[in-house]
């Protein structure tokens, strides 16, 4: 009847048949629930409110959840070929290809300073990749894989970044080229790095450094650091008996023993 009726609809066994209406339904409603907001232009699909307003149906976007993509587009100069799921999911995001972003405000962005979130990165848990950049920087934000809560949320434009554990790399900023696998682990802005240990720490502007160990601080560019001041001995070919060479070994520092 009128536009504001709730139509319910229930069945046992199977329905079949077919009908063409141009009239008003009001609400479509399943079970007594109502049914998320269902939009699907083309090869677009968008479900939920607010959820891919503006994409047209040229893009191949999947785009799940309250306000998900709200202002994303597949028009030109928008986004192709990628998969927002979450409430808020990129929701100030008009721009990116070829992206995976699943959680609670991943990649949630800002309108006036970084609509694009760049191309071919996976975001998974709330809050990651927040604050990427497609759209600046000699990187512009591509292949960077991002999961856990709050990993890498304030990376902006680097690329080819890792950070595995929520909190984890959280200061990347523009660093790219990085691994950092850990609860709590990171660096401000490090870059050809590789961070192995929960609530581990790269050091400031470092590049090609190496720390592995639960708690461990690293010493800067060009350095290897592997465990706490607690640590009291390193084992290497532990059973073997022959041992193990060392090679490219310059000179030691401190008190050096070995049976």
């Amino acid at each position: 009847s009128g536009s504001g009726d709730v139509l319910n609809i229930t069945h046992n066994g199977s329905v079949s048949g077919s009908s063409t209406s141009t009239g008003s339904f009001g609400h479509l409603k399943q079970n007594g629930n109502e049914l998320p907001e269902f939009n699907s232009p083309g090869s677009d699909i968008a479900i939920g409110n607010d959820a891919g307003n503006a994409v047209d149906g040229t893009g191949a976007n999947v785009i799940m959840g309250l306000s998900a993509g709200k202002i994303f587009t597949s028009a030109a100069g928008g986004g192709f070929r990628s998969v927002i799921i979450g409430y808020q999911a990129a929701q100030n995001r008009v721009s990116g290809s070829d992206n995976i972003v699943i959680g609670s405000r991943a990649a949630f962005g800002n309108a006036n300073t970084n609509k694009d979130i760049g191309n071919d990165n996976i975001l998974i848990g709330e809050n990651t990749g927040y604050n990427l950049k497609g759209d600046t920087g000699p990187y512009n934000a591509s292949e960077n894989v991002y999961i856990g809560k709050n990993a890498g949320q304030n990376a902006t434009d680097g690329t080819k970044n890792i950070a595995l554990g929520g909190n984890s790399g959280t200061g990347i900023v523009n660093g790219s080229y990085n691994v950092i696998i850990g609860q709590g682990s990171g660096g401000t802005n490090p870059s050809n790095s590789v961070l192995i240990g929960q609530s581990s720490g790269l050091t400031a502007s470092s590049t090609k450094e190496i720390v592995i160990g639960s708690g461990v601080t690293g010493h800067g560019s060009n350095t290897t650091t592997i465990g706490t001041t607690t640590m009291t001995d390193i084992y290497f070919a532990s059973g073997s008996a022959t041992g193990a060479t060392f090679h490219g070994v310059k000179d030691f520092s401190g008190n050096v023993s070995g049976s």
